[in-house]
């Protein structure tokens, strides 16, 4: 199959994907060799206006960023600067739980494979209150906003946890449980084995920019 034969194939799978899910808009693109080898914008980027999708249109792409975390903390390993199995308290000596339950067996690698123990906080409304509270949809967010603070920074995040009244779901390592704090812990972690800031290692050591 030849480029154009494979790109109206796959076009047109998109096409059907989208209408049966359904999907306002989609991009997707190929680089190969640090160049852009194929884009194609699917839907829109805006519906009521019919502004299509360009290859600059911004997404926000959520959690595809745990993806980054893991890869950076992978090189940092390779690197010889962490080991995913050591103790995240190694690196964030601040991190601790109420009523003195021990961290010492919560690995990085627990964080990773969201096994900590530790079970979801309301913490990502808090973490993005600022800017929410600019969205003039506020009030058609699920997040209760009003009932903290802003969380800024790592240290704010880690005074929060250990404000929390809860049990570990479990020993670390024994129970698979989505978390958004300890994923913001390990980007912590990243910071401060590498230097520089999450973003900062992300755009110099794991993405691709044209």
């Amino acid at each position: 199959m030849n480029n154009r034969e494979w790109s109206q194939s796959f076009e047109k799978y998109m096409r059907k994907t989208m209408e049966a899910v359904p999907l306002a808009g989609a991009s997707v693109g190929l680089a190969k060799d640090g160049e852009l080898a194929y884009h194609q914008g699917f839907g829109y980027r805006d519906i009521e206006e019919k502004a299509e999708i360009t290859p600059d249109t911004i997404f926000g792409i959520g959690s595809v960023t745990k993806s980054f975390t893991c890869v950076a903390l992978m090189q940092l390993q390779e690197a010889g600067k962490l080991s995913v199995h050591e103790p995240a308290v190694n690196y964030l000596p601040e991190f601790r739980l109420k009523d003195g339950q021990s961290v010492e067996n919560i690995t990085i690698h627990h964080f990773m494979t969201h096994t900590s123990g530790i079970p979801a906080s309301p913490s990502l409304g808090y973490a993005m209150k600022r800017t929410m509270l600019g969205d003039p949809a506020v009030d058609e967010l699920d997040y209760d906003i009003e009932q903290h603070e802003p969380i800024d920074t790592y240290e704010e995040l880690m005074d929060y946890i250990a404000s929390l009244d809860f049990e570990l779901l479990g020993p670390p390592g024994s129970l698979p449980d989505y978390n958004n704090d300890c994923y913001a812990l390990l980007g912590a972690i990243i910071e401060r084995v590498s230097g520089i800031s999450y973003e900062q290692y992300v755009i110099k050591s794991i993405s691709w920019c044209p």
